[in-house]
């Protein structure tokens, strides 16, 4: 079973989010896992599609509709089922960790480019 959720609200994204919600899917066992920020209309959106066993994805549907990490703002949440492509949990954590040290690095040298020009 596979399901598409769209989570939109005045601050979805650098809440920790994608995190939040692969940890969901590990605790749950879920194979198959993806979650992407966009912007639509102005609007934060976090998409997440996961696959799993029927009961895996009834619990994930309930956790996503009722939980968010601290400093998240929802203002709405959708849930539908989804037929296409997931990329494996493995593969999306890798993916997610390579793009958080690589956030990391850029923040690491503005720091040391603002430290220079105060110098």
């Amino acid at each position: 079973m596979k399901l598409k959720a769209r989570i939109t609200g005045e601050k979805v994204h650098d809440v920790g989010y994608l995190v939040f919600l692969l940890d969901l899917a590990l605790e749950l066992g879920i194979e198959r896992f993806a979650a992407y920020n966009r912007i639509d209309c102005g609007s934060e959106v976090v998409s997440v599609m996961a696959e799993g066993d029927d009961d895996q994805i009834a619990a994930f549907r309930e956790l996503v509709a009722s939980m968010r990490p601290d400093d998240a703002r929802v203002s709405d949440v959708t849930i539908e089922d989804y037929d296409g492509r997931i990329v494996s949990t493995t593969d999306y954590s890798q993916s997610l960790m390579i793009q958080i040290v690589s956030d990391g690095l850029l923040a690491l040298q503005r720091i040391e480019r603002h430290k220079a020009t105060i110098s």
